[in-house]
């Protein structure tokens, strides 16, 4: 910072935000800043954003003491318009000078697209940041935009995710006038509640974190983290065990306090006999609690718990009761459920409904388990999983929702699919059954691993196709960001696994797909239209179904997410484009991709690649599959056709079998014969029928091309 700039500070101060509402506040405010300061002509040396439950800050240092000059030019009205045949000036010349200022002498001729016009020019000068600030900061406050937001009586009109009750707007030492309501800025923050009775004074931007670090508040959520994890893993060492880590948890509490303090609490030890992802679920879900493992990652009966500021003995007695409790519910729900078969459960699914006009959950259960037995039994028969129990893999998926109507899960949701797992291991079912049910919500968000067994992977892909093709045909497609039903975690779901495991589908994706619409078509209402057209002695009519629409929606949303998943790996947008061509399947389409990148980096790769283009270029609006008879061929057009037989087999064989730099090899010998062909033939030849000849041989040769890569969507520089 120089004596020309100082630190711009913002302070938001709330009643308490929840926590899942601070990353995207974060976020917000960067862009905000960013934004209104750009707009201002306002530079900054960088932007520091912090949020707790009950402060949303920005930090944006070295931020000029004066806007720049700005140099204009505006443009008045037309030389022809401006002076008069005999060159004096009109009332529009004259009243465009007055505007500005200026004598009409002083406006200059532009040229402009639509003849010379006239013309003033300046600098205007830099306003002072003191006067330009408040408006970006105003425009700050008015940007921001959460998913429940509040209203509250001393802000007449203005929302927030809480109400606002204290600003504080800094530019160096200089107050700003900013206000939300009835609250005005004021060099003055709010410490932690019910400890710090009086406003904590803030003479500088500067002094900002130091006036909060001396109240014990930390507003950086990495260093609240980083304390947590420090004192959390000093406090298990004490127990003689480790903190069983979760991410997303520790996120999610350390924007829970804003003055952690981790405290170690204990549970009665007979809990320890209840299984161990209960009581995990009992700490995690509701109490946001951190489990204490022994070094082999058995449970210990001590737990981790985070206070805001407070870690006297009577919080931790607290939290060891509500504990305790819910682990005495946990307890009452596993020997209640345990009296009974997980089977039994599929009577009660039959009254469950699963979606409003898309059936009931034991309907979902038999399209999982006919799905889940349809691919074990491919995978078995093409002997990628040669020892695969169909039956099992089938009644996997049968049961896999069984678990919904349980009392464990009623309590836990967090623990379906592990609940029904371990309720089917006390019913006696088999291991390849238990592993099906247990794994098949996996993975169950990007932090989540796939399923570990091959039951779990296939029950998990028979899931989740089915809840698209569900939700594609009740018309639940995603909208913006919003995505209740979670169709995008389902298709990145399938994605993963199918990359992951290097699994190919058994058949092209729209036919998977297509055979999961058609199970959700309404029979009762097929029946009726039959026996419709049968009454009225009609030809029996083709019945829309509405299974092309929901194929051709789901397929293209798939197609979609994996394209987000190449763009977050690093590929180029071409490149991605290239290696869908025809999409009908993850595992080559990723093949073809990372094929591509490594043939890009080859000698003599541009020139193959142009010389291939300059026949998927030509054909463009060409229609069929083409073809040729060598007879009906002159000698240039029956070079290009010999030189295509010879690798047309070997290329169709070698993208079956997923080899996708040995198809570029052999497309590369095609190089000689097309550019002697378009060196030597005018393809659009003004008789037709010759024209067509050749069209028809170089839509044969793309086909071929089609195999490796859509060329058309490379950009080859």
């Amino acid at each position: 910072m120089s004596a020309r700039s100082a630190d711009l500070l913002l302070e938001i101060g709330t009643e308490e935000i929840p926590a899942r509402f601070l990353p995207s506040a974060r976020r917000q405010l960067r862009a905000l800043a960013e934004k209104h300061l750009a707009a201002a002509s306002l530079a900054h040396g960088g932007l520091i954003v912090w949020a707790t439950p009950r402060r949303i800050a920005l930090l944006a240092g070295g931020v000029p003491l004066v806007q720049p000059d700005r140099a204009f030019t505006e443009l008045g009205p037309l030389k022809t318009q401006a002076f008069d045949p005999s060159g004096a000036p009109t009332p529009a010349a004259e009243g465009f000078a007055r505007k500005h200022s200026v004598a009409v002498s002083a406006l200059k001729v532009v040229e402009d697209k639509k003849g010379p016009r006239m013309a003033v020019s300046g600098v205007e000068r830099g306003r002072a940041a003191t006067e330009v600030l408040p408006g970006v900061l105003e425009g700050v406050l008015k940007g921001f935009e959460f998913p429940r937001a509040m209203r509250w009586p001393q802000a007449p009109g203005r929302t927030f995710a809480r109400p606002i009750r204290w600003l504080v707007a800094l530019h160096g030492t200089k107050a700003l006038r900013v206000a939300v309501g009835e609250v005005a800025a004021a060099p003055a923050t709010l410490g932690r509640r019910f400890v710090h009775v009086k406003p904590l004074a803030v003479k500088s931007a500067a002094d900002y974190l130091i006036v909060l670090k001396k109240a014990g508040i930390l507003v950086d959520e990495t260093e609240r983290k980083a304390l947590i994890r420090r004192e959390a893993d000093r406090l298990a060492a004490k127990a003689g065990g480790r903190v069983l880590w979760d991410e997303a948890l520790l996120n999610e509490v350390a924007d829970l306090v804003e003055a952690p303090a981790p405290v170690l609490g204990t549970f009665p030890r007979e809990a320890l006999e209840l299984p161990q992802a209960v009581i995990v679920a009992a700490m995690q879900e509701h109490q946001r609690y951190f489990p204490v493992v022994d070094a082999e990652g058995r449970l210990l009966p001590h737990f981790i718990t985070v206070a805001n500021g407070v870690a006297t003995r009577s919080v931790v007695a607290g939290n060891e009761r509500v504990l305790k409790a819910r682990l005495a519910d946990a307890r009452f729900f596993w020997t209640t459920d345990s009296k009974k078969k997980l089977e039994d459960g599929l009577t009660i699914l039959g009254t469950v409904v699963w979606q409003a006009n898309g059936g009931t959950m034991l309907d979902k259960a038999k399209r999982v388990e006919r799905m889940a037995r349809v691919l074990a039994m491919y995978y078995k028969t093409l002997k990628v999983l040669p020892g695969i129990d169909h039956e099992a893999v089938g009644r996997a998926g049968l049961l896999a929702k069984a678990d919904l109507v349980t009392a464990m899960v009623g309590e836990f949701p967090g623990l379906q699919g592990v609940v029904g797992g371990l309720y089917a291991a006390a019913s006696g079912e088999s291991p390849a059954v238990i592993r099906g049910i247990a794994e098949h919500y996996r993975p169950s968000g990007p932090g989540d691993d796939i399923p570990a067994s091959d039951e779990g992977c296939l029950v998990a892909l028979a899931d989740k196709v089915d809840h698209l093709a569900g939700h594609f045909r009740l018309g639940h497609a995603p909208t913006g960001t919003a995505d209740p039903y979670g169709l995008r975690r389902a298709a990145i779901g399938i994605i993963r696994i199918l990359a992951e495991r290097e699994w190919r589908l058994p058949m092209p994706l729209s036919a998977l797909l297509s055979v999961s619409a058609s199970e959700h078509v309404d029979r009762e209402q097929l029946a009726a239209e039959i026996l419709r057209a049968a009454k009225a002695t009609e030809p029996l009519p083709l019945i829309d179904l509405g299974i092309r629409k929901v194929v051709l929606a789901a397929h293209a949303f798939i197609r979609a997410r994996l394209e987000a998943v190449f763009e977050e790996q690093g590929f180029q947008h071409d490149e991605i484009q290239a290696a869908l061509v025809d999409f009908e399947d993850v595992l080559y389409a990723t093949r073809r991709l990372k094929a591509l990148v490594t043939l890009k980096m080859r000698p003599g790769f541009r020139e193959t690649l142009l010389a291939l283009s300059r026949v998927t270029n030509i054909v463009t609006k060409v229609e069929g599959e083409g073809g040729a008879s060598r007879e009906a061929l002159d000698e240039p057009e029956r070079e290009l056709y010999d030189a295509h037989g010879a690798v047309a087999a070997r290329a169709r064989e070698l993208a079956e079998a997923g080899d996708f730099e040995a198809l570029y090899a052999a497309l590369a010998t095609l190089k000689p014969a097309i550019d002697a062909f378009f060196d030597r033939v005018l393809v659009m030849d003004p008789d037709e029928a010759v024209r067509r000849r050749r069209l028809d041989l170089l839509k044969l040769v793309e086909g071929t091309i089609r195999l490796f890569v859509d060329v058309r969507a490379l950009a080859i520089s």
